[in-house]
């Protein structure tokens, strides 16, 4: 069986001007952040505006929509129109 996880491979030069190369397995780091942060990653983030429970990641995404802009800026609300 081949290996299939992606392997990343870092090239530095110390001050010495010896290079040294690292090469990482980027599943198993992505697997090891997402045990650690998972609390983070689903926490929840309520929008006063629309009145809408969103996770924490995804807030950046929601501010831009256009029922936010509506909602935030000019108190538009599109289900009453």
């Amino acid at each position: 069986m081949e290996d299939k996880s992606i392997k990343i491979v870092k090239r530095y030069i110390k001050k010495n001007g010896e290079e040294v190369i690292k090469v990482y397995d980027q599943k198993k780091y992505n697997d090891k952040y997402y045990k650690i942060n998972s609390d983070k990653i689903k926490e929840k983030y309520y929008c006063n505006f629309c009145n809408k429970n969103i996770i924490k990641a995804n807030k950046h995404n929601h501010e831009k929509t256009k029922i936010h802009i509506l909602h935030s800026k000019y108190n538009i609300d599109i289900k009453n129109i």
